[in-house]
């Protein structure tokens, strides 16, 4: 296959899930008490209870648990939790190379929004961020 430079966009990036009534214990990685529809494994947990970057390892009925532990160090309750499911917005076909060039994100609201990009891209508002990667496939 030749080497060939091309663009990925995804319009409207960003899916957020908020759950409200959280209880997070002392230097715990549960949460309990809350709802877990459209939380998904590997979803950014976004609380001040939190580092950022903690990830939802395990999703039960009413609790998640988080590859980190808390920071807190009293149990905290009626918390509210945001939780920030990736965008796949380049796949590559199997079996070839492909090299990320670079890419830009536009804010598409009016107010400031945090990205977080790694091999997906995370963004903390819902349809907040269109995504331009730049790309060449191909590569041997």
């Amino acid at each position: 296959m030749a080497e060939a430079f091309s663009n990925s966009l995804t319009r409207a990036a960003g899916i957020v899930t908020t759950a409200t009534g959280g209880l997070i214990g002392i230097s715990t990685n549960l949460i309990t008490g809350i709802s877990t529809t459209g939380i998904g494994v590997s979803d950014l947990v976004v609380n001040a209870n939190y580092i950022a970057g903690s990830k939802v390892t395990i999703i039960g009925v009413s609790s998640v648990t988080v590859d980190r532990d808390s920071t807190n160090t009293t149990a905290t309750t009626n918390q509210t939790l945001r939780f920030l499911g990736p965008t796949t917005s380049f796949t590559s076909a199997a079996a070839t190379k492909t090299i990320l060039i670079g890419g830009t994100f536009a804010n598409n609201t009016d107010s400031s929004v945090n990205l977080t990009v790694e091999v997906r891209v995370y963004c903390d508002s819902n349809n907040a961020i269109d995504v331009n990667l730049s790309l060449l496939t191909g590569v041997n």
